[in-house]
């Protein structure tokens, strides 16, 4: 009787302990998708340019990478969570500012279901940017900022819908904004700026989580060839608003001076409203000169303004365009 219990003891004993380390073991075990498309992004990269030191030179796949995360083999780079499944999933990949050289299309099918937060910015990355990151469904979080990603902004990042973070600033991005993009409801902030993107502003009238939009140094024009974009002062939480150097012509809207003083119930105002470099027109909005230096962050220089005295602190660093230079882009100009 007493070696029955002792040994029925034992077996649960031993079955409860090898649960355990099945539970543990799955727990663990990075999803072996996640794990090709991991290693499909290193070898996407140039080998010379994964210098001893950083994240992509520890990843070391003869063990698991999950398991592993923030260890001497995974040094940096990835996070992990357990999902319902029980097995890990990568939901964030950050890399390091290296130097790394390569492109981001010689990578698989960006099958990241459970990604949230992909940054790769600050690096020498090129050419176009693939389709395929529209599979991150899940994404909250993009940067390409500070590369040398080239062509068109793939419309496929408007199906994005969970995205509220999106770096797309000082690359080589051409042709037009996508109108996709006004299916990203909840888009939070956006960056454009420092591209060679052209042609009218889409809409993004639907965008209504925007409280951060900058688009400076570019060649783009207005929603209505030129005008710059009516929509932007009905987008509620939009608050800073940058512009500058680019092909914008016509009248400041009486509606953008109004949002920056007095916006109304529920409309957050512009605390930043940066215009200067572009071609606009026209007296300066009555609304904007009764504001105080430092109540907002307001710039119109290098326009073709009426006029826009350095009493004003909006008009000061710069004066506006010359005549000829007006004319030789608005003829209308008298």
């Amino acid at each position: 009787m007493g070696n029955n219990l002792y040994f029925s003891l034992s077996s649960s004993l031993l079955l409860l302990i090898t649960t355990i380390n099945l539970l543990t073991l799955a727990h663990s075990k990075t999803y072996w998708e996640d794990i090709q498309v991991l290693k499909d992004l290193k070898n996407s990269l140039s080998p010379s340019s994964i210098i001893p030191g950083s994240c992509l030179s520890s990843w070391d796949f003869s063990v698991d990478p999950c398991d592993n995360a923030h260890t001497e083999k995974f040094t940096c780079g990835l996070r992990c969570d357990v999902v319902l499944s029980g097995s890990s999933r990568v939901t964030e990949i950050t890399l390091d500012h290296a130097g790394y050289s390569g492109s981001l299309t010689s990578s698989s099918s960006w099958n990241l279901p459970y990604l949230e937060t992909l940054d790769v910015s600050n690096n020498f990355l090129s050419n176009s940017v693939p389709d395929s990151l529209s599979n991150l469904t899940r994404l909250r979080r993009l940067s390409l900022s500070g590369n040398s990603f080239s062509g068109q902004i793939p419309s496929s990042i408007g199906s994005l819908y969970n995205i509220e973070e999106l770096y797309l600033d000082h690359n080589e991005f051409e042709d037009r904004i996508p109108e996709s993009f006004n299916g990203l409801t909840s888009l939070q902030r956006l960056e454009m700026q420092g591209n060679k993107l052209y042609g009218e502003f889409p809409n993004l009238g639907y965008v209504r989580n925007l409280y951060y939009l900058d688009v400076s140094d570019n060649f783009i024009s207005g929603e209505v060839p030129g005008l710059l974009p009516a929509f932007m002062s009905l987008l509620p939480k939009l608050s800073a608003l940058s512009m500058e150097n680019n092909k914008f012509t016509g009248l400041i809207p009486t509606q953008y001076a109004l949002k920056a003083v007095v916006p109304g119930s529920g409309i957050s105002p512009f605390e930043r409203l940066l215009l200067g470099g572009n071609y606009l027109l026209g007296p300066i909005p009555g609304p904007l000169l009764g504001l105080k230096p430092g109540s907002v962050n307001v710039n119109l220089v290098d326009n073709c303004l009426y006029r826009c005295p350095e009493i004003f602190f909006f008009c000061q660093g710069g004066g506006q365009k010359s005549l000829m230079e007006c004319k030789s882009f608005t003829p209308v100009i008298p």
